[in-house]
């Protein structure tokens, strides 16, 4: 499965090096995370090695790691549940092996940020040009 983080386009091809991904609200959220949760950190690539070595990842479905929420937008919970905390990615699909992550956030309560899940739509509908 090919990976690319918005706003770059360029694909992460070994996830080991996620801590390239540096630019846009994703790469800040990596960046935090490296500093104040090298926990979750190590738990966000570990998820995200599992998808990059997938040709699909309707599996995550069934772990509780992937979620449909409205549209287009899916989510990546990392862990799926903890009380100190879980990741939430919110990424399209480019095409059929290709995600992009658009947005994410830290979230400690139960709900997802609807204005984030709003913007990743309005954003996928940008770069997918629908």
């Amino acid at each position: 499965m090919k990976i690319t983080f918005y706003p770059d386009s360029s694909e992460i091809k070994d996830v080991a090096k996620l801590d390239t991904v540096t630019s846009g609200q994703v790469g800040r959220l990596f960046k935090d995370l490296r500093k104040k949760r090298p926990d979750l950190n190590s738990l966000v690539k570990k998820l995200l090695r599992k998808v990059y070595e997938k040709e699909s990842i309707q599996f995550l479905f069934d772990t509780g790691e992937m979620d449909h929420l409205s549209g287009d937008i899916y989510e990546f919970r990392i862990p799926p549940q903890k009380s100190g905390g879980v990741v939430r990615l919110y990424f399209g699909y480019k095409e059929k092996n290709h995600i992009v992550v658009y947005k994410g956030e830290l979230k400690k309560g139960r709900a997802a940020d609807q204005d984030l899940i709003d913007s990743a739509q309005k954003i996928h509908n940008e770069v997918c040009k629908k």
